[in-house]
This record gives C-alpha cells, structure tokens and sequence, in this order.
C-alpha cells in the first residue's frame, strides 16, 4: 500500500492518464494484430464427437485425447467384462 501511496504523492500514477498511442509502425501493427486475433478466436468453436457420434464435453475430449495419445487402455478385467 504504501508503494502504491508513494507513486500517487509523486504523480508517477495519474488516474486521468491518455492512454499510450504506439508512434512506430512496428508498435501499431502489433496491436492490430492483436486486435484482429481478438476478434477472429471468438467466432471459433470446436466440437468433439466419440465414435458413436456423441458430443463430448471439453473435459471428456481432454481424457479421451489423452489415453489415445499415452496408449491407455482399460484395464484386464474390464476389457473381459465389456468384449473388448
């Protein structure tokens, strides 16, 4: 807090402060970009399905992906019990 109070007494912090306007053409295409990737990740939207064509939640496609990616599979007696 009292860092905060220092650079207030000292003006280093103004709360009516303009906000930065970047000056180099290398500064502004950056924030362009950023604004355009902004814009463009909101309109994406990825659906996992199983194999049976179910949509899967974000949780269940991180599991399903993960075993698939580790090789695990169930273990001996549920492989028994389901046929697999």
């Amino acid at each position: 807090m009292s860092t905060l109070r220092t650079s207030l007494d000292h003006d280093h912090l103004k709360e009516t402060q303009q906000p930065v306007v970047p000056t180099s053409s290398l500064a502004l295409s950056k924030e362009i970009h950023h604004q355009t990737k902004v814009h463009t990740f909101d309109r994406i939207h990825i659906e996992r399905k199983d194999e049976f064509g179910r949509t899967l939640t974000p949780n269940e496609a991180f599991k399903l992906f993960c075993h698939e990616f580790h090789g695990i599979r169930p273990g001996k007696k549920k492989q028994e019990k389901t046929g697999e």
